[in-house]
Order: C-alpha cells, then structure tokens, then sequence
C-alpha cells in the first residue's frame, strides 16, 4: 500500500510539472528558478533537501538557503528549520510529498487564482460573459478568491473546461439578444434624459423671461410714477406763480 501510495504521488508530481500547474512567478518557485540560472528547476537535488535534510550535508544546506535569500548561518538543525519553514513546512517537518506537489498543493490553497487575463483569458472572458447573460454559476466564481473553490464552482456547473467553453458558445446567442436590448434601453433612457433636460431648460428660460417681463413692467411703472410725480409739482408751483402774481 506504502509503494502504491508513493508511486502514485510520484506520478502526480510528474503531471504537475507536464500540464504546468505550477506559477513559477510565485514564491518560492521564483526563487527556485533563479537558482537554477535559466536552465529549470533540479527536482531531484530538492526532494532530497526538503523530503531527507538531515542526510544532507551543510554546505548543500547553506548553498540551498543562500539560493533562497535566507541566512547561512547557525547549525544543521538550524538550517534545516530555516529551509523548510521558507517553503511553508512549520515545525521543522520534512515535505510530505514531492515538491513540485507540494508546491502546486499551496498554490491551490493561496488565493492568487482569480479567473483574470494574468491567468487564463478565455477562461476569464467565458465567465464574464456568462455572467453577463444571467449565469449565477459564473457570476459566484468570478468573485472566487481561492483557486479550490473557483475550481470546484467551474467542475460542478460545467464538468471541465470544454463544458465551459460549450456553455459560453450556447450563451452567446442570447447574449447578444441581451446586449441589443440593454443597447435599446440605454438608448431610451438616453433620450427620456434629453428630453428632460430640454424641458428642464425650456421652463427656466421661460421662468427667467417672466422675471425679467415683471422687472421691465415693474421698472415702467417706477418711470411713469416718477414722470407723473414731477408733472404735479410742476403744476403745483405754476399754481403758486399765478397767485403771487394776482
């Protein structure tokens, strides 16, 4: 049972590393290949120092945490510590499995997966627009931080990535029925706006046209009180004349 466990576990590992399930952006993948100069990632040296450190040597441990930024110094113990503890295996415990496992393992459980153009832009332009044409399904796994659960979420709903691009080519005509019609309301709201900016604009130019009919009448009125006002003191001392004169 031991055996067949292990062998399977090494032949997942070899998948992990024929299909790509590994971002060697992340840490501390990237790190591991800049350790290997460009010319990729020796498996086989990091099994040995992360699954078996204690029958490493300390120069293979010194090198291996130099290569991963750490501090060279202190004992075997202390080096094998700081070693695993950089690729996530508290307590000083050795890797489980091998590393290109244990590192695809970690991956799904960060929650940098989120279906963007950085990862899979077909994937990403699918869901959106299947959540576009009213898919919850899709809409739920766009908002999936966590790669496990986004996984599980497209599995579920579509099987594998086939079934999601059969739904997305199903979806598109009724996408575009979608989107012609949202074109059509925006288009009338669009012009209901219009419309009521132009009556908006039409009542405050008639508002602003009676205050200034009122002003202009008001302004008249002040003139013809004013011209009536100076014609009876005018009359008033021609009255005075005539009688000083008499």
């Amino acid at each position: 049972m031991f055996i067949a466990s292990r062998a399977g576990l090494e032949a997942l590992a070899e998948e992990v590393a024929a299909k790509r399930h590994l971002d060697m952006q992340m840490e501390p993948a990237r790190s591991l290949m800049a350790g290997g100069a460009g010319s990729g990632v020796d498996w086989d040296r990091w099994d040995k120092l992360l699954r078996t450190p204690m029958s490493c040597k300390v120069p293979e441990l010194k090198s291996a945490c130099k290569e991963m930024g750490e501090m060279v110094s202190g004992t075997k113990p202390e080096l094998v510590v700081r070693l695993l503890a950089h690729f996530g295996l508290p307590d000083g415990r050795r890797c489980p499995v091998p590393l290109r496992l244990w590192l695809a393992l970690r991956q799904e459980r960060n929650s940098y997966a989120r279906p963007s153009p950085r990862n899979n832009t077909q994937i990403a332009l699918a869901l959106k627009d299947l959540s576009e044409a009213g898919d919850h399904t899709a809409a739920g796994a766009l908002g999936c931080s966590a790669l496990l659960t986004f996984r599980r979420l497209l599995a579920r709903a579509y099987g594998d990535t086939a079934g999601l691009m059969a739904a997305h080519r199903a979806c598109l005509p009724r996408l575009a029925e979608i989107r012609a019609e949202r074109a059509r309301r925006a288009e009338e709201e669009r012009r209901a706006f219009e419309e009521q900016r132009r009556r908006r604009a039409e009542e405050q130019r008639q508002i602003l046209q009676e205050r200034w009919q009122q002003a202009y009448r008001r302004q008249q009125e002040l003139h013809e009180l004013r011209a009536a006002a100076g014609q009876g003191q005018v009359g008033r001392a021609g009255a005075e004349l005539s009688q000083q004169v008499q």
